[in-house]
């Protein structure tokens, strides 16, 4: 004979589970892993911002650096600053070969001379007809919200030998920059960048090669 497993009224038993309260305290413990999940990836992902914020201010400001130090190297001439922390660098420009110092046309390659050698001789500013010309980067504070370094270069494009290039913007979010003359050829540039939450600061010193 079989066994009758139905109870008093002839039903069968339910099957064991979890009951509300236990269910309840489930949804409360999963609801408090996924909010510390949420805190951790919001704190993770600020970090990577901030650290990729970081690193863009490091690269345009040793590119920026590594650009005014490659003028100051090869100058004769440390016009400005002539002192302690001064918003100015004005130097002999005897970098650039980007021009047929003949036709003063634009040429990629250069043609060997130094665009500064005005007269040809393969000599840069020995006087007369081959004057000093001067690269500047200055600081425009028009807007108190965003410094830009500037630079203004020779125009080689003519012969005239005191004309210039409009100014152009070499960085932006500077938060200081800074010459000072330490010796006669030696000059100490410091600049900084900013965007508001993060910030980084170089400097530097050059010794000239004349």
């Amino acid at each position: 004979m079989g066994i009758n497993q139905s109870g008093p009224l002839g039903s069968k038993r339910s099957p064991p589970g979890f009951s509300t309260v236990e269910l309840l305290v489930a949804m409360v413990i999963l609801s408090l892993i996924c909010m510390g999940l949420n805190q951790v990836l919001a704190v993770l992902f600020k970090a990577e911002v901030t650290s990729r914020s970081k690193q863009a201010l490091l690269i345009e400001a040793r590119q920026t650096m590594d650009h005014l130090a490659g003028f100051v190297r090869v100058c004769d001439v440390v016009a400005k600053p002539n002192g302690p922390d001064q918003e100015i660098l004005r130097i002999s420009e005897r970098l650039l070969d980007c021009h047929d110092n003949t036709t003063h046309l634009f040429k990629i390659e250069g043609d060997g001379l130094l665009d500064a050698d005005n007269d040809g001789d393969g000599v840069v500013n020995e006087g007369g007809g081959d004057p000093y010309e001067f690269v500047t980067m200055d600081l425009d504070k028009g807007d108190p919200d965003n410094w830009k370094l500037r630079e203004e270069r020779p125009d080689y494009t003519t012969a005239a030998l005191d004309d210039y290039l409009p100014r152009f913007i070499l960085c932006q979010g500077v938060t200081n920059f800074s010459c000072t003359l330490l010796a006669p050829g030696l000059v100490e540039i410091h600049l900084a960048l900013g965007n508001g939450e993060n910030g980084i600061s170089l400097t530097t010193r050059v010794k000239t090669a004349h």
